[in-house]
């Protein structure tokens, strides 16, 4: 009756519903008598018609399903009727799809005295498809000067916020897959300026400031009470000594947070002096009971613009700029 008890059809993913599959054959041996099919299995997702025509009647998946298998009944007029029952498989190919980020808006925070290399946020996007097609590059638009996005993990730096203190900058993140399809997400950075940090100095070498950063920042968090994040660490006569000796002193920009925002820095200022014991204690856990801290007036990080060797570069540089053109004049006037 049916012409062969097996078939073998493919359709490719995501297509909408209506789409062909293939066609089902059954005789009944006589032009006299007809044939009608039906389906036993997958019928909420596929139809037949009168002539054997199967069809899809949803989109299909292939990362949900890739292989479906029909059992298509003929069926003929015959008295008594005969009938007889074709298996059909069905391979649901895969096509590429593009990346999704995770969120259509990123937003984060970062200070303009945060040094290079600070992470800032970390966007993150999907492929659907399977197989090589899942590995993404990240990246920005070009001409961005301040921030560096990593493409394998899209893990947003920050390289210069000079200048850019009060400032939001936003800008558009993109995930593409191996095959040239991407997706693109927003990310906006408030740039917080100096004027919500507070300085402190440590007797101890900046390496191993830096190297318990985290461990400070709890200490000193669970002690004032507020979330503190350390946005800096330098040397204070702006070289990063590496010896232990008494005249030390390395500089640690902070700022803390409680559930309204940053904290004035003269409240923080405030509270490390009268709870100055407190604080020390707290700190000695991290660097050792020899540890003291001061609260420091406001410091500029090295490389800003008023330090004092940039002035005088550039003082230097102005002077001979001033001779070149004096002798130029010179010439000219001879």
């Amino acid at each position: 009756m049916l012409l062969s008890s097996s078939y073998n059809f493919s359709l490719k993913e995501n297509q909408n519903p209506g789409v062909t599959v293939g066609q089902v054959l059954a005789s009944a041996g006589s032009d006299l008598y007809e044939v009608s099919y039906e389906l036993r299995t997958h019928k909420d997702l596929f139809s037949i018609n009168g002539s054997g025509t199967i069809f899809t009647t949803k989109q299909l998946d292939r990362e949900e399903q890739e292989w479906y298998i029909l059992e298509v009944e003929a069926v003929d007029t015959w008295m008594p009727p005969t009938s007889a029952v074709a298996l059909v498989r069905i391979q649901v190919e895969d096509v590429n799809e593009p990346p999704e980020f995770s969120s259509d808006d990123y937003e984060a925070s970062v200070f303009s005295i945060s040094p290079y290399k600070t992470p800032v946020i970390q966007v993150k996007a999907s492929d659907p498809d399977v197989g090589d097609s899942s590995r993404l590059v990240y990246s920005l638009p070009a001409g961005n000067s301040f921030f560096e996005l990593e493409s394998s993990s899209g893990l947003l730096f920050l390289v210069s916020a000079a200048g850019l203190g009060g400032i939001n900058v936003t800008m558009k993140v993109k995930a593409t897959d191996p095959h040239g399809l991407s997706a693109t997400s927003r990310v906006k950075v408030v740039v917080q300026g100096s004027s919500d940090v507070t300085f402190i100095s440590l007797n101890k070498p900046v390496n191993i400031v830096e190297e318990k950063i985290p461990e400070l920042e709890e200490a000193l968090g669970k002690t004032l009470g507020w979330t503190v994040n350390i946005t800096q660490v330098w040397s204070s006569d702006g070289e990063e000594s590496r010896m232990l000796r008494a005249s030390v002193k390395t500089l640690v920009s902070l700022v803390a947070f409680d559930d309204d925002g940053a904290v004035e820095p003269q409240e923080v200022a405030k509270k490390l002096q009268s709870e100055s014991e407190e604080v020390r204690a707290a700190l000695a856990k991290v660097l050792g009971n020899d540890v003291q801290f001061e609260v420091e007036t406001e410091k500029e990080p090295p490389g800003s613009s008023s330090d004092p060797t940039v002035l005088i570069v550039l003082g230097v540089l102005l002077g001979l700029v001033s001779v070149v053109l004096v002798l130029t004049l010179s010439v000219f006037k001879r």
